[in-house]
């Protein structure tokens, strides 16, 4: 029996689970007892009870006789796994010392493949159900081969110490799972027949076919007698649907006799009605014997024109209003065999209010024309997409490119332009060093212009100073006074290289944008990204469900929560799962939070939401659950455009549900995802990445319009007026942004305003030359980092902190003994008042 984890930390109010497994090595009934120690408290026991029965499972038939399998060729023989226990059973064939065998399951998601050991096949199979199977021999030289599966039950050697047992007494009682032998018996012929391909390609040139409709293409298959027998052939097009029925596909002969040493030429034939790609598979038996000798592939296209998209799609960084971002993208056109012009059709996006704008350019700097050529083969082009809105603007839309035979390609683009930091929150982390924040008035002048960054010196030249006395961001004192009144815009512009990039220069942006996703680590952007993800966790952690504090993780908790739902399945009773589910109602998912925080539902999901037993069906409806929560956040002005519901499932459902998308071509009927979005497929080695910043982006947006939207405008009733007598009065007001909303701007502010009243108070006695400077405040961590904007913070709603603590601040701290002995006095005052957070300071 194995408890993980073993140890931990709960949250007070949280929940912490506890995974207890059982793997028994013998069947009986045990009752046990779990101690569990808590520090400062009483110790619990835990009972542990259970049942441990012998799984029940066979293999029908027994026996798998290969009688006429070729050298070259392949013979599946199908057989059935049947699970007659009522328990979960996992079976493995081991085939290590037969390499011309291979088994196939025809449900690929009840295996489980390790690529170290490519011989050997699991499975698991439920209670009373059965798993259909088939066991392949390919063999590569003539022999006879015989030889029993070795097959294990639930790691128990069964099928070995099935041959013991029938050796001991029969009054032995059976304590392990046993299996009757599966034999194998095959015996590997001698290619009779000597095919000149396997594999035919029949294309066709899309203007040839308009020319004339009845075009046709042949290719000729060579088959060749290698014995001294006579030997029949016949092509099996049975299973080829209406390609030979309709005259798609032609052959000269479907069956002959060729005498030893004959060769035969059959011709195959390629005559489409309409443009597209056919593909056949053909059976080839010998000798009336009804064993497959070879499968013939069929490949007939008429070659129409495409255009092939490097990315195959475009997600733009968000950006703060007005601010350009460039994407190149390579066009890689094809089969186009004369010159043809391209064309753009870019979309409207509308606005909330209704408004409809246009936040895309396309522009080809070489030009829009493709060369045609004789083979169809054709240079690549570069285009450049251009985004800039000056309104908050989040979508998922085609680019439709369009050449003169009115061909249609599209190109999927998601972005996204907002002046809000949670979500613009990756422009910031790879500008890091190049934008700066700036202020500036009605008349267009600069009240605050960036200045050379001061860091505080370091003991050990070679080694990094803390994140969080790191950079500390000077400001000048207002010149005038007068100058700063009225409205006050603060936000960022574009730097002057944006808007003429060269060569390298658009190269280099484009290789940041396509890094956002999957960050090199040990990297400033990667640093900035992780901290913004620890944020997000802790807070929400903390203040984000409805019963107290209770841990999560990004992305492997909260993805994972989602999957502990109450199952049912569509032919058992519900009933049946009521005693495995009596934790369920200690189970906490995203919907917690959005029920707590927003005090509704998003559509279609209720708090007792139940998950199919069903592979599919659970996957197709996370797939709907996840579509419900994004279109719910989007109608409430979350910007979650780059984020498609099935980023949000787990790695291997991800690749079930690429499956299912591809095996129907469609969306399945009762997923609520645009079709335009599922052309989006990312390589499984980045999914981990795109899930990680999905699901932050989730969190982030859901902060932002149910926790940050309460900081509404304020009025003069209820903002802290500037009383200090000797202060210049300017009005500190941010009316306008690109990067910040009204009330991140509100924050801004009465941050600014607490800080030039409380300074005078808390260090009233400090000589001139010590006083803490005039400032702008105009970020949330550079302007931060010495302490003494919190401390003015605190001061004004907790004054009593100021004679024990603040007074004993550095007011212009240098060192970094310094600004480390600020950020410790901030962190004391935190547990003074009780506010435990975890904020610890940084070294």
């Amino acid at each position: 029996m194995n408890i993980i984890p073993s140890e931990g930390i709960i949250p007070f109010g949280g929940i912490a689970v506890l995974n207890i497994s059982c793997r028994p090595t013998v069947a009986e009934k045990f009752d046990t007892r779990a101690k569990i120690a808590i520090r400062d408290a009483n110790v619990i026991d835990l009972r542990i009870g259970g049942t441990a029965q012998i799984a029940d499972v066979e293999i029908s038939p027994e026996v798998l006789n290969f009688t006429g399998a070729y050298v070259g060729g392949t013979q599946t023989i199908p057989f059935v796994i049947k699970n007659k226990g009522v328990t979960r059973a996992r079976v493995e064939f081991n085939l290590k010392d037969f390499p011309d065998f291979s088994m196939d399951l025809k449900d690929k998601s009840e295996e489980f493949k390790n690529p170290a050991l490519p011989y050997i096949y699991s499975l698991e199979i439920e209670g009373n159900t059965s798993l259909e199977c088939g066991m392949s021999f390919s063999p590569k030289e003539v022999a006879v081969v015989e030889f029993a599966i070795q097959v294990r039950i639930n790691f128990f050697q069964s099928s070995k110490l099935y041959t013991k047992y029938l050796s001991s007494a029969p009054s032995d009682p059976i304590t392990v799972p046993l299996i009757r032998p599966c034999c194998v018996q095959a015996i590997a012929l001698q290619s009779p027949l000597k095919l000149s391909s396997t594999k035919l390609v029949l294309e066709i040139p899309l203007h040839e076919m308009n020319l004339n409709k009845n075009i046709t293409k042949t290719r000729n298959l060579v088959l060749h007698n290698i014995t001294e027998r006579h030997v029949t052939w016949t092509l099996d097009i049975n299973n080829t649907g209406n390609l030979f029925k309709d005259g798609t596909f032609n052959c000269s002969a479907l069956k002959g006799l060729l005498q030893p040493q004959e060769k035969y030429n059959v011709s195959i034939n390629f005559c489409p009605k309409h443009p597209g790609k056919y593909t056949a598979a053909i059976p080839m038996l010998l000798n009336d014997i009804p064993v497959c000798y070879r499968i013939l592939s069929l490949t007939g296209e008429v070659k129409s024109p495409k255009l092939l998209f490097d990315p195959p799609f475009i997600f733009f960084t968000p950006v703060p209003l007005n601010i350009t971002t460039v994407m190149d993208v390579k066009i890689l056109p094809q089969n186009y065999f004369r010159m043809s012009t391209l064309r753009v059709q870019i979309p409207t996006v509308r606005l909330l209010d209704g408004q409809e704008i246009q936040p895309l350019t396309v522009k080809f700097p070489k030009g829009s024309i493709i060369r045609g050529s004789p083979n169809g083969i054709n240079n690549k082009m570069t285009c450049c997409l251009t985004l800039n809105s000056p309104k908050p603007v989040s979508f998922f839309t085609n680019l439709l490119f369009c050449d003169n035979t009115q061909n249609w390609f599209s190109l999927p683009v998601a972005a996204t332009a907002e002046n809000c930091i949670l979500t613009t929150y990756p422009y910031m982390a790879i500008h890091l060093d190049k934008q700066k924040i700036i202020l500036k008035n009605d008349k267009d002048e600069y009240l605050r212009k960036p200045r050379d960054l001061v860091s505080p010196p370091c003991q050990d030249a070679k080694s990094f100073p803390p994140a969080s006395i790191k950079k500390k961001d000077t400001t000048s004192k207002l010149n005038d006074a007068e100058s700063a009144r009225g409205n006050i815009f603060i936000g960022v512009e574009a730097l002057p290289e944006n808007f003429h990039l060269d060569k390298s220069e658009s190269k280099k942006d484009k290789k940041i944008c396509e890094q956002l996703l999957s960050i090199e680590e040990e990297t400033k952007t990667h640093c900035f990204f992780e901290q913004v993800v620890n944020a997000a966790q802790i807070w929400f952690s903390l203040f984000g469900w409805p019963e107290g504090p209770h841990s999560l993780c990004i992305p492997g908790s909260v993805r994972r929560d989602v999957y502990k739902m109450k199952p049912y399945s569509s032919t058992s009773s519900p009933q049946k799962f009521s005693r495995q589910n009596d934790f369920s109602k200690y189970n906490k998912t995203i919907y917690d939070v959005l029920l707590h925080l927003s005090g509704t539902m998003p559509p279609g999901i209720s708090s007792s939401q139940s998950l199919p037993v069903d592979n599919n069906e659970r996957i197709i409806q996370l797939h709907r659950q996840h579509s419900s929560l994004l279109e719910f956040l989007n109608a409430q002005g979350g910007c979650t455009s780059h984020i498609l519901p099935e980023f949000l499932l787990e790695p291997e459902d991800y690749k079930r549900w690429i499956e299912i998308t591809s095996s129907t071509h469609t969306t399945p009927e009762s997923s609520c995802t645009p079709q335009e979005k599922c052309s989006v497929v990312i390589e499984m080695s980045k999914f981990e990445d795109w899930s990680k910043r999905a699901w932050t982006d989730i969190f982030l947006q859901i902060y932002k319009v149910f926790v940050l939207s309460r900081v509404v405008p304020y009025n003069s009733n209820n903002m802290p007026p500037i009383y200090v007598q000797n202060a210049p009065k300017f009005n500190r007001c941010f009316a306008s942004s690109n990067l910040y909303s009204d009330s991140e701007r509100i924050l801004l502010n009465w941050m600014n305003i607490n800080y030039e009243n409380t300074r005078h108070v808390i260090w009233k006695n400090c000589p001139k030359d010590v006083f803490p400077s005039e400032r702008w405040i105009v970020n949330f961590d550079k302007d931060l980092l010495d302490g003494l904007v919190l401390a003015t913070q605190l001061g004004a709603y907790c004054p009593f902190l100021i004679e024990s603590h603040f007074i004993n601040m550095y007011t212009k701290p240098r060192t970094e003994e310094q600004y480390l002995h600020n950020c410790l006095i901030i962190v004391n005052t935190l547990y003074e008042i009780g506010f435990d957070i975890d904020i610890q300071v940084c070294l």
